[in-house]
């Protein structure tokens, strides 16, 4: 939480957010500040992801989509007065994105499995 939030105040984004063309920024599309960024961070683990509990967390995640898509805004979005913007993924983007949740399903395999031998 900490520190998506402040990436997001000095970039108005995260690498995963930058691969996807979203940004973040305040309804005047400036930078939001670390405290907003803050704010924001906190809210949607507990909002988004009902604190990452496993299990509990499938649920906030579906509730916060069904929002979104309903609202065309989060919540936690709404409350801070926060924009996210998007731009259409390309091709390029798309498999980028394949590729880095491939790389970092096998690092997360290789981990777990060294791990679980020591």
């Amino acid at each position: 939480v900490l520190f998506e939030a402040i990436i997001i105040s000095l970039f108005g984004n995260t690498l995963g957010k930058l691969i996807l063309n979203i940004k973040i920024s305040d309804i005047e599309k400036k930078k939001i500040s670390f405290k907003k960024a803050l704010k924001r961070s906190i809210k949607v683990w507990i909002y988004g992801s009902g604190f990452s509990l496993p299990i509990l967390n499938i649920f906030f995640y579906i509730k916060s989509y069904n929002s979104l898509i309903k609202n065309k805004i989060t919540k936690w979005d709404k409350e801070e007065n926060i924009e996210v913007s998007y731009k259409e993924l390309d091709n390029s983007r798309i498999i980028l994105t394949i590729f880095i949740m491939i790389i970092i399903f096998i690092l997360n395999s290789m981990l777990s499995l060294n791990i679980s031998n020591t």
